[in-house]
C-alpha cells in the first residue's frame, strides 16, 4: 500500500506531468534516448521500460541490444518481464555460440535454467551444451521432444569420450617415449597434435625442448669432474659461427680448424689476423704431438696437448676443452651428434640405465640426465645444462 501511495504522491508532484509531457513528445518525435530519461526522470517506469524495449528491436549491434534489453528490464511491468527475459536470455546464447560474449561455466548453467523455466528447452539444452553439462542437456531435450538431436547428443558426447581416451593413451606413449629417451619422437607426436601446446603432451615436448642438449658443445660431469667436450671430426675455433668461440677481435672468425691428417690430430691455421708458433708464423698446418701453444692474432693465447683417452686438450684463457675429433667414447657408451645437433649416447649392446630406466636403443640427450651401466652403480655420467 506505501508503495503505491509514494509511487501515486510521485506522480502528482508539481512539474511531474509536465516532464511526463515532454518525454511522450520526445518519443513522437523519434527521439527515444531523451524519451527514456525523461520517463525515469518522472518516475514512469513502465514507460521507460517499453521505450527501451524498442530501442533495443532497433539497436544496430548484438551487444547494444542485450545491453537496452537489460535496461528495459530493470524499468519494465511485470506482465513484459517474461517476454524480456525470453528475449535477454537467447540473446545471451547467441552471443555466447558466436563468441561475442564469454560466460562462466556457472553462469551458462544458470542461463539454461532461467531458459529452461522460460519454457525454451531447445535453448537450454544449447546452453548446457556450453557449459559441457550433459546432464541437464539431457534433460532439455527430453522436455523438448528432441529425440534427433538427443541422438545427436549422445553420438557426439561416445566421440568426445573417444577422443578423451586417444589423448591420454597418445599421453602415455608419450611419456614412455621420454623415460626411454627417444625424446626426438616424443616432438614428432606433439607435432603432430594441434591441441597438444595446451595438454600434458605439450607441457612434456615444451620440457625436452628446453632442456635439449643441442651440439657440438657436450658439458658432462665424469668420474666428480665436469668436463666439456667438443663433438665433430673437423672442430673449429673462431669469433663466430664457430664450434669454440673465442670473443675477441683480434681472432679471426674461423680462425683455426682442428682435425684428423692420416690419423693423427692436426691444427691448420684459417685465419686473416695470423696464428704464431713460437713467435713464428703459422702457415698450414702442424700435427699436434706433444703440448704447445699458438697466439690468434697476436693476443690469444691457446694451448693444444694431445691427451689420452678424449683426443686433444685445448686450454684457452681460463676455459678448457676436450676435443676427441669423432664420437666419444666413454664407459656408458659413445656420444655422437644427430642429423639435427642433438647430442645422442649410442649405449653399449647390454645397453645403459638412463634415470633409472634400462635403455638399449640410443638416447637424445637432455640436461639432467644420469647414465650408468648398472642402476646401483656409484660411477653416475651426469648431462649438465
Amino acid at each position: 500500500m506505501r508503495r503505491w501511495w509514494t509511487r501515486v504522491e510521485g506522480l502528482w508532484r508539481p512539474g511531474v506531468s509536465a516532464v511526463v509531457e515532454r518525454a511522450k513528445h520526445a518519443e513522437a518525435a523519434g527521439d527515444l534516448e531523451l524519451a527514456t530519461r525523461l520517463y525515469i526522470e518522472a518516475g514512469a517506469r513502465d514507460d521507460a521500460g517499453r521505450v527501451l524495449g524498442a530501442r533495443a528491436s532497433s539497436a544496430l549491434t548484438a551487444t547494444d541490444r542485450l545491453r537496452l534489453l537489460s535496461l528495459a528490464l530493470e524499468h519494465c511491468s511485470e506482465a513484459r518481464r517474461p517476454e524480456l527475459r525470453r528475449e535477454q536470455s537467447s540473446l545471451k546464447l547467441e552471443l555466447c555460440q558466436s563468441r561475442e560474449l564469454y560466460l562462466t561455466r556457472s553462469e551458462l548453467i544458470g542461463l539454461g535454467k532461467d531458459l529452461t523455466g522460460l519454457g525454451e528447452h531447445q535453448l537450454a539444452a544449447d546452453a548446457f551444451g556450453l557449459a559441457g553439462d550433459l546432464e541437464s542437456q539431457t534433460a532439455a531435450l527430453v522436455e523438448a521432444g528432441a529425440i534427433e538431436r538427443l541422438e545427436a547428443v549422445f553420438d557426439a558426447d561416445q566421440s568426445r569420450q573417444r577422443m578423451e581416451r586417444d589423448r591420454e593413451h597418445t599421453c602415455k606413449n608419450a611419456v614412455d617415449l621420454e623415460r626411454l629417451g627417444r625424446r626426438r619422437a616424443v616432438l614428432a607426436v606433439a607435432a603432430d597434435q594441434p591441441e597438444a601446446s595446451a595438454s600434458r603432451l605439450g607441457e612434456l615436448a615444451h620440457r625436452i625442448k628446453n632442456a635439449r642438449v643441442n651440439g657440438p658443445l657436450l658439458r658432462l660431469e665424469l668420474a666428480g669432474e665436469r668436463r666439456q667436450f667438443v663433438l665433430g671430426d673437423r672442430v673449429t675455433l673462431g669469433r663466430a659461427n664457430a664450434a669454440i668461440v673465442v670473443a675477441s677481435p683480434a681472432v679471426s672468425r674461423r680462425h683455426l680448424e682442428l682435425r684428423r691428417e692420416d690419423g693423427v690430430p692436426t691444427l691448420v691455421d684459417m685465419s686473416k689476423n695470423g696464428t704464431t708458433l713460437r713467435g713464428i708464423p703459422l702457415a698450414g698446418s702442424v700435427p699436434v704431438q706433444s703440448r704447445f701453444e699458438v697466439v690468434l692474432g697476436g693476443e690469444v693465447v691457446v694451448s693444444v696437448e694431445p691427451h689420452d683417452q678424449y683426443g686433444l686438450e685445448l686450454g684457452i684463457a681460463k676455459e678448457t676443452f676436450w676435443v676427441p675429433l669423432g664420437e666419444l667414447s666413454a664407459s656408458v657408451g659413445s656420444f655422437r651428434c644427430g642429423a639435427d645437433d642433438w647430442v645422442e649416447l649410442w649405449p653399449p649392446a647390454a645397453g645403459v640405465y638412463l634415470n633409472s630406466v634400462h635403455v638399449l636403443e640410443r638416447i637424445q640427450l637432455c640436461a639432467g640426465d644420469e647414465l650408468k651401466l648398472a642402476r646401483d652403480a656409484d660411477d653416475a655420467v651426469r648431462v649438465l645444462a
